[in-house]
């Protein structure tokens, strides 16, 4: 007997898709050893850190009271993937889940390479990716039971493709898309990045492209950012610019960064102390 469940399509919704991957899982996972109360000790990090990417949505977004969460989150075992809804928010809110994890899970994932990888094995690491465009929420059940819901859409490969990037850089493991970076620098300092850019294209001398160089500088720089060039990721149409968030410089107490998370937080004090006080915490116990 085939049972038909209801199913549904939404039209397309403004979103920024992040996608998190967990380097040298296969490998982790086969030589995991348990410990005496039978733990695997792998899955017992994969929970953590799966834990730790759904705390820094939590913590990204302001509280929401009773209403829906706007964001879903699902996971594909060595990988996480978050689609961030808000109207008028979602870029701002999945750049900061970004930096909330890329400062989390990197203790994390040094705390298990020092006492849980076995001799010989890789270690673990992880690369995010982040993206902004348009996504549909895809769903189907039978009320009353469980069914299936997730998003598709263009960013969420993009944002897939960019964290394979940087598998090959040193101190990159955090890449943005250029829709990302456009809506931050419209949203966060007014300006319009993708027009410096046409700007640079056009016929200009010598000077006007080096001050409009630096002011693309001067806003990639306020947003902790650094452009790494135009690729051109699997399964997409044309080269893309991507951006790499700097681990030096996302660090609490850096005046850049604290200046950052005060844009980010839309002047909200109470969501700022929420994001500080849940860093520090992870960072210190890790």
């Amino acid at each position: 007997m085939i049972t038909t469940y209801e199913h549904n399509t939404t039209p397309a919704i403004p979103a920024t898709a992040l996608v998190v991957d967990l380097r040298n899982f296969t490998s982790n996972l086969t030589a995991s050893r348990s410990d005496a109360a039978g733990r695997n000790l792998f899955c017992a990090f994969l929970a953590e850190f799966h834990a730790l990417c759904l705390d820094s949505c939590r913590v990204a977004v302001p509280s929401v009271g009773q209403s829906k969460a706007p964001y879903l989150l699902w996971t594909t075992g060595d990988g996480i993937v978050v689609c961030f809804t808000d109207p008028e928010a979602h870029s701002r809110h999945g750049f900061l889940a970004a930096l909330v994890m890329q400062s989390v899970l990197r203790k994390v994932c040094a705390e298990y390479n020092r006492t849980g990888v076995p001799r010989g094995v890789p270690k673990t690491s992880f690369g995010i990716g982040l993206e902004s465009g348009h996504v549909w929420e895809v769903s189907a059940y039978l009320e009353g039971e469980s069914g299936i819901k997730t998003y598709v859409g263009h960013c969420i490969n993009v944002a897939a493709r960019s964290q394979e990037v940087s598998k090959t850089l040193h101190r990159a493991r955090t890449i943005i898309g250029s829709q990302t970076n456009q809506l931050l620098v419209e949203g966060l300092m007014q300006e319009d990045y993708s027009q410096l850019v046409k700007s640079t294209r056009e016929r200009v001398d010598d000077a006007r492209y080096l001050a409009l160089e630096e002011k693309m500088n001067e806003l990639n720089r306020a947003l902790c950012l650094g452009f790494i060039h135009l690729h051109t990721l699997r399964g997409v149409d044309r080269p893309i610019a991507l951006f790499r968030v700097s681990e030096s410089t996302t660090r609490l107490g850096n005046p850049r960064f604290d200046a950052l998370l005060v844009r980010l937080a839309a002047g909200a004090h109470d969501h700022l102390e929420k994001v500080r006080e849940f860093v520090n915490l992870q960072v210190q116990t890790a």
